[in-house]
């Protein structure tokens, strides 16, 4: 799917065509990818993909130290319910936030809601002790 968008993107994209594989994005996030994907490595995208695909988050996430927290879209294919539950019972510590209209990437899918967990998030990390 990266690779065709990137053909797309390079032989030139619009935000539309961008629109038909990321729909619930904001226009001007459409207009970003449109315009910057081109830009992209193919070598790159292979890469980052292996490395996704290949790479175990469950590997290193139990060794994250705190104060640590999650944030991930309700409707993620990459963090599932499953895995939600797999990441809290690895790192107990760390509190774990799920994006309601939110996919992978939740500050495109659910701006306003991502952005005030993220807040949230921060305000409990640099809180003075009690």
């Amino acid at each position: 799917m990266f690779l065709r968008q990137l053909s797309e993107a390079r032989r030139g994209t619009d935000a539309d065509e961008v629109a038909a594989s990321w729909p619930t994005w904001p226009r001007r996030e459409q207009e970003l990818r449109a315009r910057w994907l081109s830009s992209c490595a193919e070598e790159a995208i292979v890469a980052t993909h292996h490395g996704f695909e290949h790479e175990d988050f469950f590997d290193w996430w139990p060794r994250v130290p705190g104060p640590a927290h999650l944030l991930y879209g309700a409707d993620s294919p990459v963090v599932t319910a499953e895995g939600a539950r797999e990441a809290a019972g690895s790192n107990p510590p760390a509190p774990l936030h799920r994006i309601p209209g939110a996919g992978h990437m939740i500050f495109w899918d659910a701006p306003a809601i991502a952005t005030a967990t993220l807040r949230d998030a921060l305000r409990t990390i640099l809180a003075p002790a009690a």
